[in-house]
């Protein structure tokens, strides 16, 4: 819509080639815009309440939101248990393709 009103004001106009009755140099272009600037509104509106909805439809199924525990719950238990043998934390970040903070992180917070 911001780039149709700036055409407009530079003195140029714009027509579409598959939607005919879009066309900015007719005597009804103000209207035009103001009607396709209408439907853009309500489009967006309406997909916002159908993302909505499936959130709210996917938590009720069980889907858990952002990101996934990295490393899983057996890959912690062996990290800490590499840690009690002794490899060092970058050794055990090496091994499971984690940040070496991750694995400093699960050691400090293993006794939570």
């Amino acid at each position: 819509m911001n780039i149709l009103h700036a055409v407009k004001e530079a003195g140029a106009g714009f027509r579409s080639i598959a939607e005919p009755m879009v066309d900015t140099t007719s005597q009804f272009a103000d209207v035009i815009i103001a009607v396709l600037g209408v439907a853009a509104s309500y489009k967006r509106h309406r997909i916002t309440e159908r993302t909505a909805a499936g959130r709210v439809q996917a938590k009720a199924r069980g889907v858990k939101f952002g990101r996934r525990a990295c490393p899983s719950p057996h890959q912690q238990t062996e990290a800490l248990q590499r840690l009690a043998a002794g490899d060092t934390h970058r050794t055990v970040a090496a091994l499971f393709d984690v940040d070496q903070a991750t694995i400093s992180r699960l050691h400090r917070n293993q006794g939570r």
